[in-house]
């Protein structure tokens, strides 16, 4: 229903990056700034980006684009991958832009990144927790009128609750009493009481 408060991940030193291959995951939006070198606004990008020529590339999320010449390139409804490079400005600079990726290469390296980070994200598959050891049989049964009936407690006792047994008594009952953590609401007590009472 809520959203948690948004975290940048800095922003996007092309310097830092210039050659490398990087993956857009995913881009947020552009939000408009103030630029004072330019003395103008210009559209910020906000996207979630990986270095893939980093020794451990990792996604960072929700960094901050301002070169213009990468920020016009980024796909708004898709990923994006390229490498940082550098063109020639009208005013005779060079201006950090991004650049195509080898086809048949670097979109390969990109694929194998996210075929394992996948892998890392998705949860734990979900093994079933290992089957509990049968409890010791209640020593010295009273009340069992023959050794079946004894055996019959004893295979209640150590039998695994139905499923559509209620768990816990209806709502609004008074608690059961219980003596050294025994629930008298458990089926496996129950079906000991009831043969006991027979």
């Amino acid at each position: 229903m809520f959203n948690q408060p948004q975290h940048s991940a800095g922003w996007l030193k092309p310097a830092d990056r210039f050659g490398h291959l990087i993956l857009i995951t995913r881009f947020h939006g552009t939000e408009r700034k103030f630029d004072s070198l330019r003395n103008a606004e210009i559209d910020e990008a906000v996207v979630d980006l990986v270095d893939l020529d980093d020794p451990e590339p990792v996604l960072a999320e929700r960094l901050r684009i301002s070169h213009v010449g990468i920020v016009n390139k980024i796909a708004r409804d898709g990923m994006t991958l390229g490498r940082i490079g550098q063109a020639p400005t009208k005013a005779g600079m060079n201006a950090y832009v991004l650049d195509g990726f080898a086809e048949g290469v670097d979109d390969k390296r990109a694929e194998q990144w996210l075929a394992r980070y996948h892998q890392a994200q998705a949860p734990a598959a979900a093994t079933p927790p290992p089957a509990a050891a049968p409890s010791a049989p209640p020593q010295g049964i009273t009340g069992a009128a023959s050794p079946a009936a004894a055996s019959a407690v004893v295979g209640a006792w150590n039998a695994t609750p139905p499923q559509n047994a209620p768990q816990n008594a209806p709502q609004g009952a008074p608690p059961a009493a219980t003596a050294a953590g025994v629930d008298a609401n458990d089926p496996r007590v129950q079906a000991l009481l009831a043969q006991l009472n027979q």
